[in-house]
């Protein structure tokens, strides 16, 4: 599944008289529930450290190399205890040591944690270590006092540099027995990164004879650790582009955005970017993109181009990105290139979007009410069927008695992070607050569409055989259409309890949608919107024909009969989706209900009217973040239920 890109950063920064825009390694907040098995407090700005960046490191051929900005938060574990022992590593990037002529290192530094409750450190002694595996043995130890002021910066001179081999990994770190359960030792730059070098943290038991070890970077970005390192030679003009995303579908001249990520690896500061970008098969623009910061060492950039312009329609074709020159001298990474999947639609072929939210919860998930509180919200507010929800409920961490066994590869494909969490569209995987589901499902239903999807069904009387007639029609022509697209079916139930939906925000200190830091630990609940049947996860071969002509609607008839588990048939729903085949993606969908007679009824497409031509005109940028004055630039405009993109000059 996707993750976008603005998971690195806040927002954009729009730069004048360009089509570039720009932003640093902004620091974000991340939701209380994301890992339940960490706690974190916050560094206030009163004791909030300098950054030990540049304070070493004075001559030429000596860098202070960290992969964290400045420090955010400390970490600590819900069952830690007196006595245990932690550490925290990041490992030096291969390929910077592969640049270096005889490194080594000749300092390591940590910040000071601090006592949950209190404006302390309590953790007085640590030990920096140099090591080739996170196994608990050491190429390098020295053991270093640390003060009692919280989050302060520690620097550990070593006793004799260390050469840095080439020939193995190597990770450097500290470790540190807990003095208490209350420290909060792990202290991160709150940037969250999916990165595999930065973020590791161990944890030695009391009981356990070895070392457990878990990557913290995508959810609570870097740990807050660097190493000074001499050499004879480093690496210089050096550009990495790390990851590309952005609109996957637009239409002809209408502008399309996207971003991509930049690392620098090289010791020279850089000031100023060439940037090549384009699509495949037209000229490539090529632009100068000047920093409003310096660009350090390891430092991530995110760039954007926010009104690009394809001219010809498209299938599939690729949107590439160069960063040619770095202060006006070539950029010698080998992976200064990238590039991603767009399809551009003809003027008149676009077709009207539907988006699916697929929820992954449980009855005895404590964290589940935040995401029943959003799709509820969804299911009252969404009536046209433009935003279809989908509760799957699942046997984790407990027995849930909605469980539809049907959705199981659903849940197993798309369900990475647990529960509570969500799909869109099979595509991007987000956590179910409802501001994050709706600003993301804005953004996708103002993009064209390549397929469509409407459907009506009916009830064979006195059975529970379900009769559903579908009509597609696509953008493209297409020779294989049926190795493109494949038709599946859903059923989802109302009014299903009550039952006990366990809540571990009772009594929390913090607002919670749906007022439930107020309510008690268990809750008794209706569900609506229950997944209750898949027909089926692969879909229905024969569903769509092989030759598509663009334009033309296509029928096909299908019919199923309903599970035991489908308890009221006058109170379900049907869920068509339409499935792309190579990418495993929703590519639209429609939503019937039941009418409580054997027949459906539904709203397929997103229409204009009277309601929506009265309502208030809403403004969002390309992050989903609302915005009450719209200056120059490309938006995402809501009136009503209907949905736009437009470009203000």
């Amino acid at each position: 599944m996707k993750k976008y890109l603005l998971a690195f950063a806040a927002a954009f920064i729009a730069m004048s008289a360009s089509a570039l825009s720009l932003t640093g390694s902004n620091k974000t907040q991340l939701h209380p529930e994301l890992r339940p098995d960490l706690k974190a407090v916050e560094i206030t700005s009163a004791i909030k450290a300098e950054n030990i960046l540049k304070t070493r490191a004075e001559q030429p051929e000596e860098i202070y190399y960290t992969l964290a900005g400045l420090p955010q938060e400390g970490l600590s574990f819900q069952d830690q205890k007196k006595g245990m022992q932690l550490a925290m590593a990041f490992q030096i990037d291969p390929a910077f040591i592969d640049a270096l002529t005889d490194g080594e290192i000749t300092g390591i530094s940590f910040y000071t944690g601090v006592e949950d409750g209190g404006n302390v450190n309590n953790i007085r002694t640590a030990t920096v270590f140099i090591a080739n595996a996170l196994d608990g043995t050491y190429l390098y130890e020295q053991e270093v006092e640390c003060p009692a002021t919280p989050f302060s910066p520690v620097y550990a001179e070593l006793n004799e540099p260390f050469k840095i081999p080439t020939d193995t990994k190597v990770y450097v770190g500290v470790y540190f027995t807990l003095t208490s359960p209350n420290n909060v030792p792990v202290v991160v730059d709150s940037s969250a990164h999916v990165n595999t070098l930065g973020g590791w943290v161990g944890i030695l038991s009391n009981t356990s004879p070895t070392w457990s070890w878990e990557n913290i970077a995508d959810y609570y970005g870097f740990l807050t650790l660097g190493a000074t390192i001499r050499a004879t030679s480093m690496p210089k003009n050096s550009v990495s582009l790390l990851a590309i995303d952005g609109q996957p579908i637009s239409y002809q001249n209408e502008p399309l955005s996207f971003q991509f990520l930049l690392q620098n690896n090289g010791v020279n500061v850089i000031n100023t970017l060439t940037v090549e970008y384009g699509i495949e098969g037209e000229t490539p623009i090529s632009q100068e993109l000047s920093l409003e910061e310096p660009l350090e060492l390891n430092q991530h950039l995110i760039a954007g181009v926010m009104d690009f312009v394809a001219t010809q329609p498209t299938k599939k074709s690729d949107i590439n990105v160069t960063i040619t020159r770095i202060d006006g001298v070539e950029n010698t990474a080998s992976d200064r290139t990238a590039s991603y999947p767009v399809t551009i639609v003809a003027e008149d072929k676009g077709l009207p979007r539907n988006i699916v939210i697929e929820e992954f919860t449980s009855t005895s998930c404590v964290y589940c009410p935040v995401g029943y509180t959003a799709m509820e919200k969804i299911r009252e507010e969404y009536t046209d069927g433009s935003i279809i929800p989908v509760c799957i409920h699942v046997n984790s961490p407990g027995r849930d008695p909605m469980t539809a066994t049907t959705y199981n590869n659903v849940f197993n494909n798309y369900c990475k992070e647990g529960v509570p969490s969500a799909v869109i569209n099979r595509a991007y995987d987000i956590y179910p607050v409802y501001d994050n589901l709706i600003e993301m499902a804005t953004q996708l239903r103002a993009l064209p569409g390549i397929a469509s999807v409407t459907a009506e069904a009916s009830i064979k009387e006195g059975t529970r055989e379900l009769t559903i007639d579908t009509k597609t029609k696509f953008a493209f022509d297409y020779a294989d259409g049926d190795q493109n697209f494949i038709l599946a079916y859903g059923i989802t139930e109302n009014d299903l309890g009550p039952y006990t939906q366990q809540n571990g925000y009772a009594g929390a200190d913090i607002e919670v949608s749906g007022d439930w830091q107020n309510k008690p630990k268990t809750v008794e609940l209706i569900y609506n919107d229950v997944a209750r049947q898949l027909d089926k996860y692969s879909g229905i071969a024969g569903s769509i024909p092989a030759e598509i002509v663009a334009g033309e609607e296509y029928s096909y008839s299908h019919t199923l009969n309903l599970v035991r588990g489908v308890k009221d048939l006058d109170n379900i729903n049907i869920v068509v989706y339409l499935i792309n085949r190579t990418t495993r993606e929703i590519e639209n969908a429609c939503m019937l209900k039941a009418t409580g007679d054997g027949s459906f009824s539904g709203i397929n497409d997103v229409t204009y009217d009277e309601e929506t031509a009265d309502a208030p005109v809403e403004y969002y940028n390309l992050q989903g973040i609302r915005v009450a004055n719209p200056s120059n630039g490309l938006y995402i405009v809501r009136q009503g239920k209907k949905v736009s993109k437009t470009y203000i000059r």
